[in-house]
């Protein structure tokens, strides 16, 4: 089966591989049967599971038109509970790092690997709790607002209701004045990619702090 388990909600599309030619009628997950369909390939069908009651497995038989069982090997098919995000942080994330979000939500221990994607962008979350998960995702995922959803079998996606903003990091080309009185004083910074930046900070050496407000994106 693949996959081999979906939301308890139902509407997984499962394609049925077989290991030789056979006309399937049915398809029964536990004890609801629903009509197969034929794929575009040889010896596969497709089964839309329905909803469940119950999480867990079930049992999986393919059926003849008659509603006899045709498997000599038993199969199992997973029912899980969506995954649920309530909060994500942080919100807006760089280019060319690697970008980790901490999710806040249920649902997300269930002896299944989650995922994370944004837009093609998917990870392997790391979860901790059952309400609580740390996705970290490849640097090269290009700028732009993009959806998170999570999902236990890649197919079927739970949209969040979080868009992350990936934006370009800030460069620092100069400073004027290099020299400020002691009781402190203005400084500007050229460089580029300070838009999304405000309001923020700058830090000395020294561990003093000063208010930074952006002015564009290059000061």
């Amino acid at each position: 089966l693949s996959p081999s388990n979906g939301p308890h909600s139902g509407g997984t599309k499962v394609a049925v591989s077989l290991p030789y030619e056979n006309d399937v009628w049915a398809c029964r997950f536990g004890t609801h049967v629903i009509k197969a369909a034929p794929s575009n390939e040889r010896n596969i069908f497709l089964c839309v599971s329905p909803d469940s009651a119950n999480i867990g497995l079930v049992d999986f038989a393919i059926l003849d038109s008659q509603y006899s069982n045709m498997g000599a090997i038993q199969v199992l098919f997973g029912y899980y509970r969506q995954p649920i995000a309530n909060s994500v942080t942080p919100s807006e994330v760089f280019v060319h790092s690697h970008t980790v979000l901490t999710i806040v939500g249920r649902n997300l221990l269930q002896n299944l690997p989650l995922t994370a994607s944004m837009s093609e962008y998917a990870t392997v979350c790391t979860v901790l709790t059952d309400a609580l998960a740390h996705c970290t995702f490849n640097p090269h995922i290009y700028t732009g607002t993009f959806r998170l959803r999570l999902s236990f079998n890649k197919m079927d996606w739970a949209d969040s209701t979080f868009d992350i903003e990936v934006s370009i990091s800030a460069r620092l080309d100069a400073i004027f004045p290099s020299t400020i009185a002691a009781l402190g004083g203005v400084v500007t910074i050229s460089g580029s990619g300070f838009g999304k930046f405000t309001p923020s900070w700058c830090f000395l050496g020294d561990g003093s702090r000063g208010v930074a407000v952006s002015f564009n994106h290059s000061s």
